[in-house]
């Protein structure tokens, strides 16, 4: 049996490991916040103002109620900018200089006309006819630039509108026309450049011929960029298709040569 002199050092040293223990406790509490705050001291005053400035481009910009504000494009970090979103639409018929300040209808892109995108619209199997697309670039950066329309359905004409109201033409996906004699549909994609010097603010014109497919319409991405960048995504997308079509005809190849050598037993060399 224990006496309670006995007992006395351990009841001791247990109040000195738990008074150690809560000192440990309330240092590494008061500790932490301290090495935050100078961790967050030195990382603000040992930042470059060079990386503070970029910072601030870092933002992509987005179209929203058929415009979009390039002020804060970083081409360096954004060479491909998107511009899938709400494009102001005139279904009736083409955009012109007589019309262009009465379309105020918004839609977005990509868009098939037999499609509807609100509750209002309903399906409808075949549509053919004119439409336009228009979009309001607003400061403009001054570089080098360049459309890319991955994939229009049927044809279209391009345009732009300059800051002093000039229409300019910028080219053509197919060759539109008003009937179907004189419409040629092309639904590969097109890349063409804006005029250089190009600044301020400009809107992008697109008007929509459909005579030969069921849904008329812009039904894929439009992107603006630096020329390069754009072709060489271009060029990514078509290498990345053809290996992948090589890999499948190779492949039914070689399923072909199996079925005619062995045609039992082919199955089993998989």
């Amino acid at each position: 049996m224990q006496l309670a002199g006995d007992l006395w050092p351990s009841v001791a040293y247990n109040r000195r490991a738990h008074a150690d223990l809560e000192f440990s406790m309330s240092y590494r509490h008061y500790r932490l916040p301290r090495t935050i705050a100078l961790l967050f001291s030195l990382f603000w005053c040992f930042v470059p103002q060079a990386f503070a400035s970029e910072t601030q481009f870092a933002i992509e910009p987005r179209v929203e109620d058929g415009g979009i504000n390039l002020h804060q494009w970083h081409l360096g970090r954004h060479p491909i900018l998107n511009l899938n979103g709400q494009w102001r639409y005139n279904s009736k018929g083409k955009i012109t200089p007589e019309n262009i300040a009465s379309v105020n209808a918004l839609r977005d892109i990509p868009d098939l006309w037999g499609v509807p995108q609100s509750a209002d619209e309903r399906w409808v199997y075949s549509n053919v006819g004119h439409a336009g697309y228009a979009l309001t670039l607003r400061e403009i950066p001054a570089s080098p630039l360049a459309l890319h329309l991955n994939r229009s359905c049927s044809s279209a004409d391009i345009q732009l509108v300059d800051s002093r109201g000039e229409w300019r033409s910028l080219g053509t996906v197919g060759q539109p026309g008003k009937s179907d004699v004189d419409t040629i549909p092309h639904v590969r994609p097109v890349i063409v450049n804006l005029p250089a010097g190009l600044t301020g603010e400009a809107t992008l014109v697109i008007n929509v011929s459909n005579f030969h497919l069921r849904d008329g319409g812009i039904c894929d991405r439009i992107e603006l960029g630096v020329p390069s960048a754009l072709k060489t995504a271009e060029l990514q997308t078509t290498s990345t298709t053809m290996m992948t079509l090589g890999i499948l005809i190779g492949v039914a190849l070689y399923s072909l040569g199996l079925s005619i050598q062995n045609p039992i037993e082919s199955s089993s060399k998989w």
